[in-house]
């Protein structure tokens, strides 16, 4: 498939994956309908090619350019908290900044001009939107000081228990011996590498999403290089990691302290890493992307349909890196991280509520049906998701075409799993930025690269 096609279909599969979360982060039946046409064209990118299906060849930084101003409109006006009456005085500054960032975001629009300012704004912009996505997002954790969700709370409590030389995996959840005490949180559900980088944030700031605020940036600087690397301009280079900044849920997911902000930082940084033909450095970072959620394997899997990955060297380094960064754990207590971050996530009975509010197919049937599938529905499906895809997704030396790939696993084994949350689709999406900062590449084989 030539680059123009890839471009276009990606960016309307990135845009239909977007809006599956940025309205309703729950169920909706139009987020229903969102998932199954992110799926169809991502299927279209992966499957067919471009002979049979010739796409318009699009203006990329003009295109990257509306889609920017209509993120920044949208986070606008969807992230809305204390409008009404007298605003804080950190509401005050974080909607005026949005304010501010619409209207820089406009500078692209522009070409010279004969006003010395004006130019010396322009060529200010990229600089200019970084500095106001900072402001607004450090305004909204002022905003929303403590919010009232179980991840804050775990983030918070949990890491900073090891310093008093306490298993965060410990709980009354895990432990028998444990009813009765009180941590903060009910069961600590990720992975070790969460525990050793909130850690510094819990006990310098008692703020964890400092953290995310940090690695929101490391992904636009990794999306900004990899696309320099693959030969886009500097506007497009620009402009694509400032749609990551300003996605229209960033600033609600940085809010509530969703770690998936930190699994995405984690893959561009691999992704970076590839294009400097780093292939250990590579696996390294996925294996810390799962050492967040183990379940993000599943998708991840798929990354060895890339034969020149089905090596040693991109193997070996990724399956050690997550043993060692489980392996403290697993030697403390291996029963409670077990029963935290799988045994406890996959009982139906403790999120009975939980998976019939998310995005899923089993939603769905429950909701337009009353028919809720049993547990071996998932079970079945999801071993019938990995065997069907695995032998009919074709082999590709193409980086773009194996990241879309991945990310078509992941939105049609979230939509046909037990949980759909939309950091489960936030994550699935991103993917595809970084298969965008790759397309301006004339070659994306692995010789290339």
């Amino acid at each position: 498939m030539v680059e123009k096609n890839k471009f276009a279909l990606i960016l309307s599969a990135f845009l239909a994956g977007t809006f599956v979360y940025s309205v309703n982060s729950w169920f909706s039946i139009s987020g229903f309908y969102l998932v199954i046409s992110t799926v169809i064209i991502l299927t279209l990118v992966v499957f067919v090619s471009h002979k049979s299906l010739p796409v318009l060849d699009l203006a990329r930084e003009q295109t990257l350019s509306m889609v920017l101003l209509t993120f920044i409109l949208l986070g606008f006006t969807v992230n809305i908290v204390d409008i009404n009456g007298e605003l804080s005085l950190a509401m005050f500054v974080n909607r005026f900044f949005y304010f501010l960032s619409f209207m820089a975001s406009i500078l692209f629009l522009f070409g010279k001009s004969s006003v010395s300012i004006v130019n010396r704004l322009i060529s200010k912009k990229y600089f200019l939107l970084l500095v106001i996505a900072l402001i607004i997002q450090l305004t909204s954790l002022r905003v929303i000081k403590r919010p009232d969700i179980d991840v804050y709370d775990v983030l918070k409590n949990g890491p900073i228990r090891v310093l008093r030389l306490e298993n965060p995996y410990q709980t009354s959840a895990t432990w028998t011996d444990l009813e009765g005490k009180k941590f903060g949180y009910y069961h600590y559900a990720y992975g070790p590498v969460t525990i050793y980088l909130f850690l510094p944030f819990d006990f310098l700031f008692g703020e964890p999403r400092y953290l995310l605020v940090i690695t929101s940036f490391v992904t636009v600087y990794a999306l900004y290089n990899i696309a320099k690397m693959s030969g886009g301009t500097k506007e497009y280079a620009q402009l694509l990691s400032l749609l990551f900044l300003f996605s229209p849920k960033q600033i609600d997911f940085l809010s509530y302290s969703w770690t998936d902000g930190l699994i995405v930082s984690f893959v561009m940084l691999a992704l970076l890493f590839y294009k400097k033909n780093k292939i250990e450095l590579f696996s390294i970072f996925l294996a810390f992307s799962l050492g967040v959620k183990i379940f993000y394997a599943i998708p991840f899997l798929f990354f060895l349909k890339k034969p020149e990955l089905r090596t040693r060297k991109f193997v070996l380094p990724g399956l050690i890196t997550l043993l060692l960064v489980h392996l403290p754990f697993l030697i403390w207590d291996y029963r409670a991280i077990y029963t935290s971050i799988v045994k406890i996530n996959t009982d139906p009975e403790v999120f009975a509520s939980l998976r019939r509010s998310g995005l899923t197919v089993a939603t769905f049937l429950d909701r337009q049906f009353h028919y809720y599938p049993p547990e071996i529905f998932f079970v079945l499906s999801l071993f019938f998701i990995v065997i069907l895809f695995w032998f009919i997704i074709p082999k590709s030396r193409d980086i773009v075409i194996t990241i879309t790939s991945v990310s078509l696993v992941f939105f049609v084994s979230v939509f046909l799993g037990p949980i759909g949350n939309a950091s489960y689709y936030y994550s699935a999406s991103c993917m595809l930025l970084g298969a965008l900062a790759i397309v301006p590449s004339r070659k994306n084989t692995f010789i290339d690269d």
